[in-house]
């Protein structure tokens, strides 16, 4: 009787209620396709769909009755209605039913198929036993070596983490290297011989910021009016800070100290100590392998007068200022300085 019944709904077209403020000339074609039609009353079939605040509750008791309930969204276009009519055409006609109507139509023949080709993947050497432990001695995760497999990242102490992210400034750690520059360089100085030279500095530099010492030694230079073969050299010392970003500029600021000879004939006659203060800037011409050529224009200034005499009689004032025009080689050693140390390992 259940079969009977369920095969007269089918055959029987579906009707309901639509709630109220909703037209029958919208719902037509969806429900037609569904094989529903409008009434003004609920039918025997039980479908009916209330209005439940701002959504709809929708009531349905199938043909072997079954009482379905769902609550939806009011329908705003064709293919939502027609979405909601096939929902009540499934809930009416149980899914039993289905399977009790015969095909119309036999299905078409399938198309002959391409043959297959088989790819069988070669079969993977057979794994080695693993070395039976000691008698005697307990199993333990670390008594059978595994290799080196990738550690889980849940399993490595929180005491020994390296982390390779980038961290914030206050978090890198910059290295200084040893920085050296070696040069030669002519002195000129008013009422004064060309004198030539040489200098060697030495420090630390990290980033573009250079800290060190320099030692600078300048032959004799002849006075004017001192008579042949008479003049003075120098020996300075100098600690200074240079700025030389990767740019190639350089500018540096250094004080020190100059040990002056006196000679006559190459004869030593007088010397004194003279405090000084030196400006320079350069510019750097890359040489390859960490080398670099670094000329530059020295700024020498004596922090004290000197005055110069010559058999008792005066000549006058020695000039303050000597200016120096060097050609050097420089070089950082171990890295590049403007690299940083991106890690921080805490252990």
């Amino acid at each position: 009787m259940v079969l009977l019944s369920c095969l007269a709904a089918l055959a029987a077209p579906l009707q309901f209620v639509l709630p109220t403020g909703e037209s029958a000339a919208d719902w037509t074609p969806a429900l037609e396709a569904a094989g529903i039609e409008v009434s003004a009353t609920a039918t025997s079939a039980g479908v009916t769909i209330e209005a439940v605040g701002q959504r709809w509750r929708l009531t349905v008791i199938s043909a072997d009755q079954v009482v379905h309930q769902v609550v939806l969204d009011p329908p705003r276009d064709a293919d939502a209605r027609e979405d909601v009519a096939w929902l009540v055409a499934s809930l009416v006609r149980p899914a039993t039913s289905l399977d009790l109507v015969p095909l119309l139509h036999p299905p078409p023949p399938l198309a002959p198929s391409a043959p297959q080709v088989a790819i069988v993947a070669p079969a993977a050497p057979p794994s080695e036993p693993e070395p039976e432990p000691p008698s005697g001695v307990p199993v333990t995760p670390t008594s059978i070596d595994r290799g080196s497999p990738t550690p889980d990242p849940d399993e490595i102490p929180e005491d020994d983490l390296e982390i390779g992210l980038p961290l914030p400034a206050a978090n890198r750690h910059q290295k200084s290297y040893l920085w050296t520059s070696t040069g030669v360089h002519l002195g000129l100085r008013e009422h004064a011989a060309t004198a030539p030279g040489a200098a060697f500095t030495i420090g630390f530099a990290r980033r573009g910021l250079r800290a060190g010492a320099r030692a600078c030694w300048t032959s004799t230079s002849v006075l004017d009016g001192a008579g042949p073969r008479r003049g003075v050299s120098s020996l300075d010392v100098i600690a200074g800070t240079w700025w030389a970003p990767r740019t190639g500029a350089m500018v540096g600021l250094g004080m020190g100290g100059s040990s002056r000879t006196w000679s006559d004939r190459s004869v030593t006659v007088a010397s004194h100590t003279m405090p000084l203060i030196v400006i320079e800037v350069g510019a750097a011409a890359d040489l390859g392998r960490g080398w670099r050529g670094m000329p530059t224009l020295r700024l020498q200034q004596d922090l004290a007068p000197t005055l110069v005499f010559a058999d008792g009689e005066p000549l006058g004032r020695l000039s303050p200022t000597i200016v120096m025009i060097s050609m050097g080689i420089d070089t950082v050693m171990g890295g590049d300085p403007f690299s940083d140390e991106w890690s921080l390992r805490t252990r």
